[in-house]
């Protein structure tokens, strides 16, 4: 499959990432192989610091031009090679700090990356739109210091989705959250992604909130990472906080679970052996 024939979202072939270590390099990320349908929700799970906020940032075009991370194969979202001098802002990242700036007001921070990039072919939605969907509208003046995590997190969103990026990457965005919150947030996500119809590249460490989110979950190996398995969630849709009781969502959660362990018992395996991945 060429980019050509794979218009609008993401496509990944032979793909391996390394970092500058002393005199050396650090492999993260190893010959990774994948395909992301025009809106199509994507989850990634793998163990802390096997190289996944590094592929976001590879995708959104982060590594672009440092010397001290060495890339190979081919990486292409909306059809462009994603180490282009400048990815477009049809693609958004988000992380897992919200990354406020605490003098400016709610509203003056989503106003920022159109007064950082003034030239930007991209016309931005009217803040206030945003903020009404996301239950924000009568906190646009208020400083970050004074509204919750969760807010400051739905105002983090809000400011991705000024220019309606059509892949978004987000990186265990809502990980610091209580669960209630949580749950809120991934409410909300889904029904902007029901509404806009983005591609959405999602990390996470919650099997729970894979299976409720995805349609389709790649499953990543210790570093340097490889895709272990990629998972389809059979869970109908629409999908609601209740269904997360039902025997469908308890079984897809059970067999990504099982999947998980043989994964990781796998890879222990291979080193209790010295096999060096």
């Amino acid at each position: 499959m060429s980019q050509s024939e794979f218009p609008g979202a993401v496509l990944a072939k032979g793909v391996s990432l390394a970092f500058s270590e002393g005199q050396g390099w650090l492999s993260v990320l190893t010959d990774l192989d994948f395909a992301v349908r025009p809106g199509e929700f994507v989850s990634i799970i793998g163990p802390s610091g096997c190289g996944k906020t590094s592929l976001l940032k590879l995708l959104t075009g982060l590594y672009s031009h440092r010397s001290d991370v060495r890339v190979s194969g081919e990486v292409f979202v909306n059809g462009a090679s994603s180490t282009s001098a400048r990815m477009s802002r049809q693609i958004g990242l988000m992380f897992q700090s919200p990354l406020l700036l605490p003098w400016r007001t709610v509203i003056q921070n989503l106003l920022l990356p159109n007064e950082l990039i003034q030239d930007s072919p991209e016309t931005p939605q009217d803040p206030t739109v945003i903020l009404e969907q996301l239950g924000l509208l009568q906190f646009q003046d208020y400083f970050p210091a004074n509204l919750s995590g969760g807010m400051q997190q739905r105002v983090a969103l809000a400011r991705l989705l000024m220019y309606r990026p059509r892949i978004l990457t987000m990186d265990e965005p809502f990980g610091a959250l209580d669960e209630q919150t949580r749950e809120g947030l991934n409410q909300d996500l889904l029904e902007l992604w029901r509404q806009e119809s983005p591609t959405v590249l999602f990390v996470t460490h919650s099997l729970q909130e894979a299976v409720f989110l995805s349609d389709r979950i790649l499953v990543l190996t210790d570093r340097p990472a490889s895709i272990y398995a990629e998972v389809q969630v059979s869970v109908t849709r629409p999908r609601s906080l209740d269904q997360k009781f039902t025997v469908d969502f308890l079984n897809a959660q059970k067999e990504l679970r099982a999947l998980v362990k043989e994964a990781w018992d796998e890879q222990d395996a291979g080193r209790e052996k010295g096999v060096d991945r």
